[in-house]
This record gives structure tokens, sequence and C-alpha cells, in this order.
């Protein structure tokens, strides 16, 4: 990935200082408007037809647009393609194999034969019927998006936006700390509502 502020071609128009008045009210509306979007169509909405599907893509469109509207309208930056680096990628796909090894082996020796995840099954279909998603075909639709689109989506919107901008206005550390909490709160909501 880029860094946080790309370095401005010789036609770019000065770029607005960071300021937590404008910049930081952005990124307290980005940390929380997943969690409460989680939260509206996860919980408060959840088995009421449609709507917690249509919550889901308004809160997912209002996070992309969110990034592109305050970096091209109010900073005035060029957005650009992140450069792929060839060592990042496999060092990338071997942690995700290591990590299925990992949440499989888990599965398999140690939470299998237990209740841990008793009437998860259920649970997981009733939220899968919420979204429209029936059927092996439907869930296999919705892993390969979540794996692949969805988890790109989440790089773009967490770590270049969230963690990019916050790591121009504090130390590096606060940056990785604050963003990632932002990251884990609806993540959180998710898993949980899941095994209630």
């Amino acid at each position: 990935m880029t860094g946080p502020d790309p370095a401005p071609s010789s036609d770019a128009v000065p770029h607005p200082p960071f300021t937590w008045a404008g910049d930081g009210l952005v990124l307290l509306v980005a940390l929380t408007l997943p969690t409460l979007g989680t939260w509206l169509y996860f919980d408060v909405f959840a088995g009421q037809g449609r709507l917690p599907a249509a919550l889901y893509s308004g809160t997912k469109l209002a996070q992309l647009l969110l990034p592109i509207a305050w970096m091209v309208l109010a900073r005035r930056q060029k957005l650009r393609w992140p450069r792929w680096h060839r060592q990042s990628l496999i060092v990338g796909f071997a942690f995700g194999l290591l990590s299925v090894g990992v949440i499989l082996g888990a599965y398999y020796l140690l939470s299998r034969h237990t209740t841990i995840l008793a009437g998860t099954p259920e649970k997981l279909q009733a939220k899968l019927a919420d979204f429209g998603v029936t059927g092996v075909g439907g869930f296999i639709a919705l892993a390969l998006f979540l794996s692949i689109l969805h988890a790109a989506f989440e790089e773009y919107y967490w770590r270049w936006f969230v963690f990019g901008r916050l790591a121009v206005g504090l130390p590096v550390a606060a940056a990785l700390l604050i963003s990632s909490v932002g990251f884990a709160a609806h993540h959180v909501l998710e898993i949980g509502r899941a095994h209630v």
C-alpha cells in the first residue's frame, strides 16, 4: 500500500493541513459507522425482511464513499491505485493459509465435540436468510465475496483511510491502536450476535 499522504504531482493543488476539527471529525464518523451499521442490521432490525440487507448495503456504500469524498473533495488529493509488491503478496497468502490451518485445527481438535458452537448452524442460517442467502451456491458466493472483495474493501477503508489518516495526526502506535479498536468493534458485534 502507499503511504497515508501520497506525494502530490507537480500540478496538484496544495493539500490543506491535517486538523482535528476536520480530519478528526471525519475519522470519528469513519471509526463508528461500521459498528453502528452492524448493530442496526445484525441486532436491531434482524429478521425484518429485506431491511437488514438494505442497511448492510447502505453502510458499505457510505464506507466506500466517505474516504473518496473526504480525500478528493475536502483534501483535494488525487487517488491512485496501490503498488503491489510480490513479496507482500506471498507473505499475505502464506499468512492466510496459516490462519486457515489454525482455525480448522482449533475447530477439529478443540471445539468440534463441545457445546461451544452448539446451535451455530441454525443461527448462521437465520442470519444468512436475513440477507437472502439460501442454499449451498448462495453460501459459496457469499463466502467468496467476503473472502476476496470485502477483504480488499476493508484494506481500503481501514488500512488506507482510517489508519492512514490517523497516522498523519498521531504517532503510528496510537494510530494502530485506535484503528484496530474500530476495526474490531463491529466484528465483535457480528461474532457475538451470531452466538447469542
